[in-house]
């Protein structure tokens, strides 16, 4: 049902994530902006508990857990923000906030730092989220109050064009990352770029870089996987037996934290 508080904007022709996302911003007349992709959901609470963490610390820009699904919104995973206190250095690494759908901003921040970059695409959000965090104050929203639903066609990335848009994010941010002493991209997001030419069926491109990054940080599982995508299951299973076990721990009160998520049901995902 259509709402005289709505407005709808429709492109005629595709203009890209970033310039869709841009005209949203200059339509609003609220003075805080939040972003909400088409496939996810946020929590009832989302809103209030984003305005109220701002209050509370002074801050221009808010961002909340994430509950990541099937589209049968059966749950996966649920990942915690990372502390305000070192986003600027987490940022660095990778985009560790997550899509734009996590992410509330005051109006006055986003005109100051020029909104999304329209030469961007698949990394668009990252790179505005490096200028949020270099131009305003972050706090964090620690519960999952976000949910991001994957399917196939998030779930493939184009990791060529990941690499070409990053190409272009590293010198961008050439500043921020040696006033933190930091480099931009790190062990994570290379694993990500790497799975990312494995889902694809890139197979030699993907152990190639498994391999990198295993010797680069001196994981062994990691060359154990480089291993497995080159001479298959059974030789890699060796290795890692020969390997540490490691042991990893479940919240058991994380899949109370997403209930809210129960009440749209698997027609939301429709």
């Amino acid at each position: 049902m259509r709402s005289d508080r709505i407005t709808y904007l429709r492109n005629d022709t595709p203009t890209g994530v970033a310039r869709a996302r841009n005209r949203g911003v200059s339509e609003a007349r609220g003075e805080w902006i939040a972003f909400l992709d088409d496939d996810d959901f946020w929590a009832p609470t989302k809103l209030r508990s984003q305005l109220d963490a701002c209050a509370a610390k002074g801050a221009d820009f808010s961002y909340t857990g994430l509950v990541v699904t099937d589209e049968a919104l059966e749950l996966r995973e649920i990942a915690s923000p990372p502390p305000a206190e070192s986003l600027g250095r987490d940022l660095l690494g990778m985009n560790v906030i997550g899509p734009p759908s996590c992410v509330m901003a005051s109006r006055p921040l986003l005109e100051r730092v020029g909104g999304f970059d329209p030469s961007f695409s698949i990394l668009a959000d990252w790179d505005l989220w490096l200028r949020l965090v270099a131009g305003g104050r972050p706090a964090a929203c620690d519960a999952p109050l976000t949910a991001y639903v994957t399917h196939p066609s998030n779930m493939h990335l184009d990791a060529d064009g990941a690499l070409a848009e990053f190409r272009r994010l590293r010198p961008k941010h050439a500043e921020l990352a040696a006033a933190q002493d930091r480099r931009i991209g790190n062990e994570r997001w290379w694993g990500w770029i790497a799975f990312s030419f494995l889902r694809s069926g890139r197979r030699y491109r993907a152990a190639a870089l498994f391999l990198w990054l295993g010797l680069r940080f001196r994981r062994p599982r990691v060359l154990a996987r480089a291993a497995a995508i080159l001479l298959g299951d059974r030789v890699a299973g060796r290795v890692r037996s020969a390997l540490p076990q490691r042991r990893g721990e479940t919240d058991a009160a994380a899949p109370a934290a997403a209930g809210w998520l129960d009440a749209f049901g698997a027609s939301g995902a429709d």
